[in-house]
This record gives C-alpha cells, structure tokens and sequence, in this order.
C-alpha cells in the first residue's frame, strides 16, 4: 500500500475510513459461517441454516441492485452510516432472540449490501482514475482481513462462550464502527468539499454520456452480462464455498466447532498472499480480465486436487486456501476495478451494483445448493460441482475481454488507458 502513502492527507484519510468500515463489514457476515458448527450441535438443522444463508444472499443480491441505483443519489456517507448501524443492531438481535427468528438474518443482507457501492462512488469522486484504481485494488485487502478478523473473533467467542457471543461480538464492532464512521467522514466532506471530483463528459464523449446511453444500452454493448455470469462463477466459490469451509473440515476430519473455525482463520492469511500476488500478475498482464481468466484456470486445476486429497487435512485447506485466493482475486479485478472504467458515465455506483448483484444471485443459490448436494452425494461429488464452476467462469472471461475494452475505450478515450490498471 506504498502508493496510499503519496496522496493528500484528506484522500488518505478517506481511503483508510473505508478500509476500515468494509473489514469490519466482513466480521458481521463471516461470523455466521463460523458459528454454524456449534449451532448445528445445539440442534440446529444444517439445511435450515443453509436456507437462511440463502436467505442472506437473495437480500443482499436485491439490496446490491437497489443500493447500486440509489448510491448515485443519495450520499455515500448516509448510506454507509445505516447499514453499518442497522446490521450491527441484526447481529445484536441473532445473539438474542429465540431460534425461530433467525430469519433476522435475511434482513442483514438488505443492511449490508448498502455499503460497497457507494463505497466505490465514494473513492471515484474522491480520488482521481489512477490513484482510484490503485486504491480499489488495496481495498481488497479488507476481504481478508475482515475475515481474519472474523474468524479469529468467532473462535475466541466459541472457545471461551458460546455462539451467541460469535453475534454479540459482531453487533459491537458494526456500531461502533458506525459511530467513527459518521463523525469521521463529516468532518472530511466539510472541510474538503470543494476538493470532490465531478466528472464532466468531453465533447467527443457526448454520445456516451449519462443521457445519451441509458443502463440497458451500456450493459449490452460492454459485454456486462458475460461478465456477470463469470462474477456468478467466483460467487460461488467466493461466498458459497467459504460459508461451508468450516463445516466441511468438521464433517470431514472430525474437528470441533471452535477448531475448525481456528483452522479456518489460515484461509484469510493465504488471502493476503493472493490479493498480493494478483496485483503482481496483473501489472504484468496489464489486463483485469485475462488477469481473471488465469485465476479461473488456477483454481480449476486445485479443485481438481482437491478432490483426490481429501485425506489430508493440511493438504485440504491449503488446496482451499489456493482456491479463495484465486476467487479473491477475480473479484479484485471484475468487481473491484471494472466499474471504475464507467466513472465517466457517473454510472460506477450503478455498475457495482449490478455486478455485485450477480455475485450474490449465486451464492444465494450455492449456499443452500452446496448444503443439499453435500448432504445427499457427500463431499467428492460437492468438489466435483465446483471443478464445472470454475470452468464456466474461465470460458466466460476469454469470451468477453475484447468486447468489454473496445467498449472502454470509446467512453475514455485512449486504449491504453483502458487495457492497464
């Protein structure tokens, strides 16, 4: 993060406000993966909490579009200050009512799907393209470390009391976060207001401008929907996948509830590595979406591993752990960094949205689906399902690279500028 160190105080200072608010986002969503374990010992059924977990995506799939549209309206910081607080009052009520409403955590996913968009609208009229992108791609940082954070945290609360605590213990950290947050980032917007950037469409640029191309028009003609099927892809195994890791290492090796979220915690440090390493791959590659097609192949290719490795625990979650890695990183580039090509359009709220509604359809679908298939077929054929995941997403990005930059490079200009990160 050596670039953060060179811009202006107030953009540092933005910068790391939402550093700070997406990782701790992550505590409040992780920490029901982590706590399913010892529900399930406590006699909960592992497809009705599956079901809620589908639940959680289905709303924060809807919320994503919504919160899209609405995050190029409403102000970021209002946004983010409501589903910070709102979701940690969801947690706080999930440590505390009775198990008939665990529902609640449906309307968790509404809560938090009001925070990364307007997040990236945020960084984009803050922060100029090429410090905007370099930010986006430091920002990725917070999937690992929110899920560290989580995990850490969840199997601290389960060692030392029980699950509800794994909630409690989220609820605080949303809402104070909340607090800091809002305090924060008014004082910034006050005292810097004049420093927003407000993006102007240039005059050769009319045609794709705000009013001269509507959503629809920029969806078909950029290939947006190819993408969205490969984000469908990485959600799967991004959200779906990671959400049963823990119960698939206590099913599979017999470990306990605590211990198998501890165990969990070295996916998130191996995340760290990979964010890096697709920063790496990428200022080689010069191109977010060949970048992604080599992550699909990676990951492919350790599925396949996976699935002859299952008597080994070390090797199994280090075979995981290469495999979110290469989810982090396609969600990096595809989600992450595409939506700042449209900044000029002043649709990159919209677009984040859209995609990131994508994401969450399917693990929406996978959350619940991988509960079912592991159930009924047992974990070999669960791995297997994934291996055709992972393809799909691969044959889905060589498909539409070309289609997508020739698209950028009409609405900003320079090829060059358009095919680097």
């Amino acid at each position: 993060m050596t670039e953060t160190r060179k811009m202006p105080a107030y953009m540092r200072h933005i910068f790391w406000l939402c550093f700070l608010v997406y990782s701790v986002t992550y505590i409040g969503r992780y920490n029901y993966s982590a706590a399913i374990p010892a529900m399930t010992l406590d006699g909960f059924d592992k497809g009705l909490l599956g079901l809620y977990g589908t639940g959680f995506f289905i709303c924060y799939g809807v919320g994503q579009l919504v919160s899209g549209v609405l995050g190029d309206h409403i102000p970021p910081r209002h946004m983010i200050t409501v589903g910070l607080i709102g979701s940690g009052a969801v947690n706080l009520l999930m440590g505390l009512v009775p198990p008939g409403m665990h529902w609640l955590w449906c309307i968790n996913g509404l809560l938090q799907s009001m925070l990364w968009s307007p997040i990236a609208r945020l960084l984009a009229e803050w922060l100029p393209l090429a410090q905007c992108k370099r930010a986006m791609v430091n920002i990725s940082f917070t999937m690992a470390v929110g899920a560290l954070a989580a995990y850490g945290l969840a199997a601290l609360m389960l060692l030392l009391l029980s699950w509800r605590w794994v909630f409690l213990a989220a609820a605080l950290c949303l809402i104070a976060c909340g607090a800091v947050w809002a305090a924060c980032m008014s004082r910034i917007e006050t005292r810097n207001a004049h420093k927003r950037i407000v993006y102007q469409a240039g005059p050769d640029q009319e045609e794709a401008g705000p009013a001269g191309m509507p959503l629809a028009r920029v969806v078909l003609l950029s290939g947006l929907l190819v993408v969205g099927v490969a984000l469908m892809s990485d959600g799967i195994l991004k959200d779906g996948v990671s959400m049963w890791i823990p119960t698939y290492l206590t099913e599979q090796f017999g470990l306990g509830a605590a211990a198998s979220s501890l165990a969990a915690t070295l996916l998130p440090v191996l995340n760290l590595l990979g964010i890096y390493l697709t920063d790496r791959l990428n200022r080689v590659v010069k191109d977010e979406i060949k970048t992604s097609s080599i992550l699909f192949a990676v990951a492919s290719l350790a599925l396949v591993a996976l699935a002859f490795a299952q008597g080994s625990m070390l090797l199994s979650l280090l075979l995981l752990g290469l495999t979110m890695m290469c989810a982090l990183g396609v969600n990096m580039m595809l989600l992450g960094m595409l939506p700042m090509y449209f900044v000029r359009l002043k649709k990159t709220s919209t677009i984040s949205g859209l995609l990131n509604t994508c994401v969450h359809a399917a693990s929406s679908i996978s959350s619940y689906g991988i509960a079912a298939i592991s159930t009924y077929f047992g974990w070999g054929v669960t791995i297997l399902t994934w291996v055709g995941v992972t393809a799909l997403g691969l044959v889905c990005t060589l498909a539409v690279r070309r289609r997508f930059y020739a698209f950028a490079s009409r609405i900003q200009g320079t090829a060059e500028e358009t095919a680097s990160s």
